[in-house]
């Protein structure tokens, strides 16, 4: 089954006001230190919610886990912060705001578009282009 990312506009989103990026200071992926301290949660765990099924970007593989570009992008962002990845799919996309209310995950990282929900979300800088 193909997916036609030529529809899609894959980028990272971060929901949570107070997760920002912060290029400047230790590299394009570094994000402030104090953002996930705030929160009643696991201090040093950010926990990634996703949907499955966009291969490259991620998907189910072979052996039962999860893998690609966006969740190791994650991966990178947590190890730059020294914090744990944890990755939840969302296997149902419609709940994903629901899952963040209740913290169950902290940000989707994961094939979602900017247009349309500007003033619903707070967005990370577009890394890919889709075009």
């Amino acid at each position: 089954m193909g997916i036609n990312i030529n529809k899609k506009i894959l980028i990272a989103l971060v929901l949570m006001v107070f997760i920002s990026m912060n290029a400047a200071s230790a590299g394009l992926f570094d994000i402030a230190s104090d953002a996930i301290e705030s929160t009643e949660n696991n201090d040093t765990t950010l926990v990634v919610g996703f949907n499955p099924i966009f291969p490259p970007f991620e998907y189910l593989t072979d052996n039962g886990s999860y893998a690609g570009f966006d969740l190791d992008l994650a991966k990178e962002v947590c190890a730059r912060n020294n914090w744990t990845f944890e990755p939840k799919p969302v296997i149902d996309w419609n709940s994903k705001d629901f899952e963040i209310n209740l913290e169950e995950i902290y940000c989707i990282w994961s094939s979602f578009t900017i247009d349309g929900r500007e003033d619903k979300y707070t967005f990370s800088e577009p890394y890919f282009n889709n075009t």
